[in-house]
């Protein structure tokens, strides 16, 4: 009996046969044969606190989840030197709130393909690594723009250094010469 999709006799044994082919005549149990995919890796709740995403749901916060206070800290005394002021570069630009201590293994995972980046001695799987830990710390355009952060409340002094200039009206202007003669 030749298989009407491959062409190919069925019964052979040398020939196994994909499961999306073994249930394509029943719809039924062809939706659930071949379903491997993967689901999206879930963000970090610090990330997702900093965009208001539990202000609009609140039921979606995560319960029990322990909440690291400890910042990330220093590097390592294992680095090399080069390593330890990438360390403290990279550091310096994490959004707020987002680097912690049981980051740091991530983060020293960075901070070690960051530098491989800028030797250019970095291969394709590694920079894929390196914009996914970048994403996962929210360093990427994409990341960032949906962070946002409250800023906090400004005394006297720096509201009245930054509020508005009044508008001052400007004069109608109008494309018509005038009668008087500019010298």
């Amino acid at each position: 009996m030749n298989d009407p999709v491959w062409g190919l006799n069925v019964e052979s044994a040398l020939f196994e046969r994909p499961p999306w082919i073994i249930y394509a005549h029943d719809p039924a149990k062809f939706r659930f044969s071949y379903s491997f995919s993967m689901g999206r890796i879930p963000q970090p709740t610090a990330i997702l606190d900093a965009k208001g995403a539990f202000l609009t749901h609140p039921e979606r916060r995560r319960p029990n989840e322990p909440y690291e206070t400890r910042p990330l800290g220093s590097p390592p005394k294992y680095l090399s030197d080069e390593a330890k002021k990438l360390w403290k570069e990279i550091a310096h630009n994490l959004p707020p709130g987002v680097g912690k201590v049981s980051d740091r293994h991530a983060f020293e995972m960075l901070v070690r393909l960051m530098a491989k980046e800028r030797a250019d001695s970095i291969n394709n799987n590694e920079r894929g690594q390196l914009i996914k830990l970048l994403g996962s710390f929210g360093m990427t355009p994409a990341d960032r723009s949906k962070i946002s952060i409250e800023s906090p409340p400004l005394n006297r002094p720096q509201r009245f250094l930054t509020r508005s200039k009044p508008i001052s009206a400007t004069p109608a202007v109008s494309d018509e010469r005038s009668d008087a003669s500019v010298q």
